[in-house]
């Protein structure tokens, strides 16, 4: 199996989209549309690559609920994906020249300490309230999108899941201090990040275990806003998942298109 793709669900597909291509550089590509994804129908279906990474943009009939207005960057609800971009001012510069994104960072991108990996990041909140973030490493800024990031409570037993589905550690770190404070916009983080990865290296996955450990997140159906899925393609039986925080899985075989 490889980590491939991430699903969006959203109220508004067609003008979520065009966020993302006006604002953040995505272009469209063709896909199939699934009739129907975990029992849910799908009413409108977008895919979008960013480099050579792909996103689906997923409506369903009937919608579900809307994003949480009060979710934190430490709720076990959160779930993020990092843009590659050479030049983060630029970046965030064309995103302020559109409507209707809101910032989750503190004043503007933040330059992270070698000891988290030395980059600038900046975090913020698509028009529909799903968290992305441009990251701009020290060095090697091809775009593309580089990993999802999901908070768990227990990094342990979250490598014990997706190392089933074929991820392998690739690294980590113990990130705190001010310029986590500020990426994170809450008050003084301290996040164990591990880094997952699978030999076709389309994408990564980061567990984010904040200390203390996050409250329990609540239930989500397939069809509200905040259930975003991480897509697994290869050989196997196809179908969703959870993981054991709730974040949404979805395996497919190869020939099939989520």
């Amino acid at each position: 199996m490889a980590l491939t793709r991430i699903s969006l669900t959203a109220r508004e597909p067609e003008a979520l989209a065009l966020f993302y291509q006006t604002a953040l550089g995505f272009r469209r590509v063709e896909a199939v549309a699934p009739a129907e994804i975990d029992g849910a129908r799908v009413s409108e279906f977008v895919r979008l690559a960013y480099g050579p990474s792909e996103i689906d943009i997923v409506g369903f009939d009937p919608p579900g609920l809307d994003f949480p207005a009060a979710q934190a960057a430490n709720d076990l609800s959160f779930q993020h994906f990092a843009m590659i971009t050479p030049d983060i001012a630029a970046a965030v510069a064309g995103l302020r020249g559109t409507a209707r994104w809101r910032a989750i960072s503190t004043g503007g991108p933040v330059r992270l300490p070698a000891s988290s990996g030395g980059a600038t990041a900046f975090k913020f909140r698509d028009p529909e309230g799903h968290p992305l973030e441009f990251l701009q490493p020290a060095t090697g800024a091809v775009p593309r999108i580089d990993h999802s990031a999901i908070v768990v409570s227990d990094t342990a037993a979250s490598m014990e899941f997706y190392e089933t589905l074929g991820l392998r550690r690739q690294g980590g770190s113990l990130n705190q201090g001010v310029e986590q404070a500020a990426l994170d916009g809450i008050s003084d983080p301290v996040v164990e990040v591990t880094r997952l990865g699978d030999a076709a290296g389309i994408l990564h996955l980061e567990l984010l275990c904040y200390r203390p450990a996050a409250a329990p997140a609540a239930e989500t159906a397939v069809n509200d806003v905040v259930a975003t899925r991480l897509v697994f393609s290869g050989d196997g039986t196809g179908g969703p998942r959870k993981d054991p925080d709730g974040h949404a899985i979805f395996l497919e075989r190869a020939a099939h298109a989520l």
